[in-house]
């Protein structure tokens, strides 16, 4: 596996996580639900950066109404 693939997985996992725990809300208090908002936010910015060509594809056709 690329080692970009491999980044990008553990991007994902880190984003999984870090949903799981900003949805416990009660148990992790709200200083924690703060920060791991704030880090969420980095995550989907690092998500986004990794995936520009997904945007860049959008205007070139490559995605029509059967490919979806």
């Amino acid at each position: 596996m690329k080692p970009k693939m491999i980044f990008k997985l553990f991007i994902y996992l880190v984003f999984t996580v870090l949903l799981l725990y900003a949805l416990m809300y009660r148990v992790n208090g709200d200083a924690a639900h703060e920060w791991i908002g704030l880090a969420l936010c980095a995550v989907c910015i690092i998500h986004n950066v990794l995936n520009w060509k997904w945007y860049t594809n959008i205007f070139k056709d490559a995605y029509n109404l059967r490919r979806g």
